[in-house]
C-alpha cells in the first residue's frame, strides 16, 4: 500500500506510535478479570474493552494509508459511551469503595512478577 499524499512522514511516525500505546492498552486489558484486583470481574467486559483499544489501534495504522468510514468513527464512539457507561460504577467501587484497591494492586503485581 502506498502512503496517503496527506501523510507526512512526521505525522506517520505519530501515528505508529499512538498504535502501538494502544496495542499495549489492549494487552493491559488482560488483566482485568482479576478478582483480586477488580470488584464484580467481568470477562466480557474486559474483552469489550480489549477489543476497543484494538480497534483503535487498527483504525489509527489504517489512517496511514486512508480516510477511515465516518460511520465506522460513529459506531466506535458509541460503542466506548455505552462500555464507559456500563463500567464506571465499577470503576468509581474500585476507586472509592470498602475494598483497600492499593493492597489488591500491589499483591496482583507481586504474582504476575514471580
Amino acid at each position: 500500500m502506498k502512503l496517503s499524499p496527506r501523510t507526512s512522514p512526521a505525522l506517520t511516525f505519530v501515528h505508529i506510535i499512538l498504535a502501538i500505546l494502544f496495542a499495549a492498552f489492549a494487552w493491559l486489558q488482560r488483566n482485568d478479570i482479576d478478582e483480586t484486583i477488580y470488584h464484580n470481574a467481568s470477562s466480557l467486559d474486559a474483552a469489550l474493552w480489549f477489543a476497543f483499544y484494538l480497534l483503535i489501534a487498527v483504525l489509527i495504522l489504517v489512517a496511514i494509508f486512508r480516510s477511515i468510514p465516518r460511520w465506522l468513527l460513529i459506531v466506535s464512539i458509541l460503542a466506548c459511551i455505552v462500555e464507559m457507561v456500563t463500567t464506571g460504577p465499577g470503576l468509581v467501587e474500585n476507586l472509592f469503595g470498602e475494598k483497600e484497591f492499593i493492597a489488591s494492586t500491589e499483591q496482583s503485581f507481586q504474582n504476575t512478577t514471580l
